[in-house]
């Protein structure tokens, strides 16, 4: 570079290269002072204001603080009274619950204790009941299961002696039937003895005095011969129905001789049997 190059910054005047090194080193130099000064007041300026930055943000940290603090205590307040207004209110819910779980707890307990009577009852009446219900079904085991065929053969025993006794009845009633009939016999017999042979043949031989040709009307009486006839045959034929009638309690048929007699003969001959 020429020496004609070489001009001051400041002014412009044409320096020598030594004056201009030197100008340019005293430049350097003063630029460097001043920018120092400049930067060592800006620094301090910058400083102060970071300082009253600082001091202002701690005045309105402080500021934020104590109304932090104040909003915290009154809240703080707040929240204790409602806290302590909602214990007091949990504890008088909690009262009342407590209240009414005693309530209904005392009133499941008298209901729990009125159905357990209740069933000791019923189960007592139901013990009761099938007490007499056990005690009627033995008496009846007993009665008719054991003294039922003790009864019955009682009553087969009363009606044993009634059948025997009626038996023994009807024997000795039929024993006096066959006496009546002996004795009938008998008196047919002493009949038989009493009416002549001739008589006797002349009955048979006539007809029975019983047709109605034979019988007698109102106007015509009979005799005291034929009177005494039909009192003989009536008689016997009254005899032969009491004969008859043994017979027929005993079961019997008529001898040959009873057969053949003559009162059976000449009642057979009237039509008396």
């Amino acid at each position: 570079m020429s020496s004609a190059d070489l001009k001051c910054s400041v002014c412009g005047k044409t320096l020598e290269e030594s004056e201009y090194h030197e100008a340019s080193r005293q430049l350097e130099k003063n630029v460097s002072k001043l920018f120092g000064e400049q930067s060592r007041k800006r620094t301090q300026e910058f400083n102060d204001k970071i300082s009253e930055l600082k001091a202002t943000h701690r005045k309105d940290m402080q500021t934020a603080a104590k109304k932090y603090e104040a909003e915290r205590k009154s809240l703080q307040m707040r929240v204790d009274e409602q806290i302590k207004k909602t214990r007091e209110i949990r504890e008088r819910e909690l009262r009342e619950a407590k209240k009414n779980y005693q309530m209904q707890l005392e009133n499941i307990r008298s209901i729990y204790q009125s159905q357990i009577e209740e069933m000791k009852k019923n189960y007592e009446q139901m013990v009761t009941g099938n007490q007499t219900q056990m005690d009627k079904l033995q008496k009846w085991l007993h009665e008719e299961l054991i003294n039922e065929p003790y009864k019955k053969m009682a009553l087969i025993e009363r009606e044993k002696i009634s059948a025997e006794q009626q038996v023994a009845k009807l024997v000795q009633q039929l024993n006096d039937k066959n006496a009546e009939v002996i004795s009938s016999q008998e008196k047919l017999k002493e009949l038989e003895n009493k009416v002549p042979k001739e008589a006797r043949e002349q009955l048979l031989e006539q007809e029975s005095p019983f047709d109605p040709k034979y019988q007698t009307t109102p106007e015509e009486p009979e005799s005291s011969e034929q009177k005494e006839w039909l009192n003989m045959i009536k008689e016997l034929a009254q005899q032969h129905e009491l004969r008859g009638a043994g017979v027929e309690e005993d079961d019997k048929p008529e001898s040959e001789e009873q057969q053949n007699s003559w009162g059976s003969k000449v009642a057979k001959k009237f039509g008396l049997f």
